[in-house]
């Protein structure tokens, strides 16, 4: 699978609300996700505006797991928002600017 599956699984999954964030301690700055789902719809919304180039994997640092990082711009901003799967679960590191 590649950018636009990725894209595509976790939008479904931020529309259906079957996704998870991960905790950390700095998840308030790093996550607009985390204890306010009022973002989901931005995010949808900016994962849509994403192009090909504004995307990139890494290895998460503790799971063996690939992080997908989408780094779309709006207003001028760029975002950065990155998730990876764990079970099937899309699991949603960061989402800021």
């Amino acid at each position: 699978m590649g950018f636009k599956e990725y894209r595509t699984l976790l939008v479904e999954a931020l529309r259906s609300k079957q996704y998870i964030n991960e905790e950390r301690t700095d998840a308030e700055e790093k996550n607009l996700l985390y204890g306010d789902a009022a973002y989901e719809e931005l995010v949808v919304r900016l994962l849509l505006r994403c192009a090909g180039w504004e995307y990139s994997t890494s290895r998460h640092h503790f799971r063996d797991a690939d992080c997908h990082i989408f780094t779309p711009t709006l207003g001028g901003d760029r975002w950065y928002i990155k998730a990876y799967w764990h079970r099937g679960v899309a699991v949603v590191v960061s989402v800021h600017r």
